[in-house]
């Protein structure tokens, strides 16, 4: 069939079907870059919902948070003084600046708790509390500028998880 096709011909097919390639290979990567419009959940929309009202300055933010803890009297654990940190820091005011899927979140088809990165925007203090450490007890208060604040989403309430330093990755 080609045979007999002259060399301007083949030409104009060979570059047809470069272009072909090419334009498949990047509708992939794009693809796969872009979110999915599944990843869009009802938990990403509580955590854009929280980050809406937060931004706004309603205090109707912390309604879509789990109830707020006491600061225990007593030594925690340092998993224990993580997760209230980051409960006691989620009631700060900040800005929410963008809602991301966690990197080691649950796949979207599991029933599991999904997990959101908050970058936020502004100083944040957690409360003092007494930490149990594998050397003895120690007193801690974070203080953190523009931090992450990692979130699980289950039963319908954000459940903050963890915070920590800004990272891009």
């Amino acid at each position: 069939m080609i045979a007999g096709w002259t060399v301007r011909q083949r030409y104009f097919l060979g570059i047809g079907i470069v272009c072909l390639l090419a334009a498949v290979a990047i509708g992939y990567q794009l693809h796969e870059a872009a979110p999915s419009t599944a990843a869009t959940s009802e938990e990403e929309a509580l955590c854009r919902r929280f980050m809406d009202l937060k931004n706004a300055g309603d205090s109707r933010a912390d309604e879509l948070l789990t109830p707020a803890p006491v600061a225990p009297k007593t030594p925690v654990t340092e998993d224990e003084g993580r997760r209230l940190d980051a409960q006691f820091i989620a009631r700060n005011r900040f800005q929410v600046l963008e809602v991301r899927r966690h990197p080691g979140s649950t796949k979207l088809n599991s029933a599991g708790p999904r997990r959101f990165v908050l970058i936020l925007k502004g100083g944040c203090a957690s409360e003092p509390l007494t930490i149990k450490t594998a050397t003895g007890v120690e007193e801690s208060q974070r203080f953190l500028l523009d931090p992450d604040l990692i979130v699980e989403v289950r039963d319908g309430k954000i459940h903050p998880f963890e915070v920590r330093a800004h990272s891009d990755s």
